[in-house]
């Protein structure tokens, strides 16, 4: 499979926000790409389906591989505090 930003995208959603991913756009997570991915993601064990709100969640190789793309060292880099002032503003 190869990962697209849509893949990460989704990964990013079950990783940090407890809600359904329609929530925040309906008509783009109800679109084909969205559930080919989503099943993808599924099939390569990255996602697997809760009873939670979100109805998805990530599975331990998902974390994993979230945790390994936010400590790359650009991502990082920008994650860190200094960096990050004035977003919130």
């Amino acid at each position: 499979m190869k990962i697209t930003p849509l893949h990460i995208q989704l990964m990013l959603h079950y990783y940090v926000v407890p809600e359904p991913y329609s929530k925040h756009d309906p008509a783009h997570a109800r679109s084909e790409a969205v559930f080919r991915f989503r099943h993808e993601l599924h099939k390569y064990g990255l996602i697997d389906p809760n009873n939670g709100p979100s109805g998805w969640y990530p599975t331990e190789l998902g974390r994993d591989y979230i945790e390994r793309l936010l400590a790359l060292p650009a991502i990082a880099r920008d994650l860190e505090p200094a960096n990050l002032r004035g977003l919130d503003e």
